[in-house]
């Protein structure tokens, strides 16, 4: 059976997050820390207390995985800020495992990078978790494109404002668990 293609437009993955917007603020207007614990506790194998009790939201894989990746070319950037450096290479030199996880968080941080710099919000990566599985089939041209939307769209940049802080406070906390 042939492979279909998957191919996501910009105006695909715009649709997707202006018609989650609501419920992506109400997540994001929720405490995140239980969350932030729960990862925390279970990096260290440690057994989630009651008192962290949470039920899941759909949005919580999303977040947790954009605060495990975005750090990745975040380093990238510090260490080579003139060049991409090779996806192998590159894990070797942050001591991070080459496994095709890995590879394909190294590429999801690429873009979401690509994605940040260009709106110039990094509160837009929050605005974008409903729309995540979109943007892995998004063309090089198309990124282009969903980066000219997003950062023409009022609405969504008037949202991804207030996220950015809280963005930069979740990531500094996560990463500050890991030793990083």
């Amino acid at each position: 059976m042939a492979k279909q293609n998957r191919r996501t437009t910009a105006e695909e993955v715009l649709r997707c997050v202006l018609g989650s917007l609501d419920n992506t603020k109400k997540y994001f207007s929720m405490d995140l820390s239980i969350l932030i614990c729960k990862a925390q506790a279970r990096r260290r194998g440690h057994p989630q207390p009651a008192s962290m009790a949470r039920p899941e939201h759909p949005l919580d894989h999303q977040f947790l995985r954009l605060l495990r990746t975005r750090p990745i070319a975040i380093k990238e950037a510090q260490l080579y800020p003139r060049q991409t450096r090779k996806g192998r290479a590159l894990l070797r030199r942050l001591n991070i495992s080459e496994e095709s996880r890995t590879l394909n968080d190294l590429k999801e941080s690429r873009r979401n990078s690509r994605i940040e710099k260009g709106v110039g919000q990094p509160g837009i990566l929050c605005i974008l978790l409903p729309a995540r599985s979109k943007l892995v089939h998004l063309a090089a041209g198309e990124e282009t494109r969903l980066i000219q939307l997003l950062s023409q769209n009022e609405e969504l940049l008037a949202a991804a404002k207030p996220l950015s802080p809280k963005l930069h406070r979740y990531q500094c906390w996560y990463d500050d668990d890991k030793g990083s």
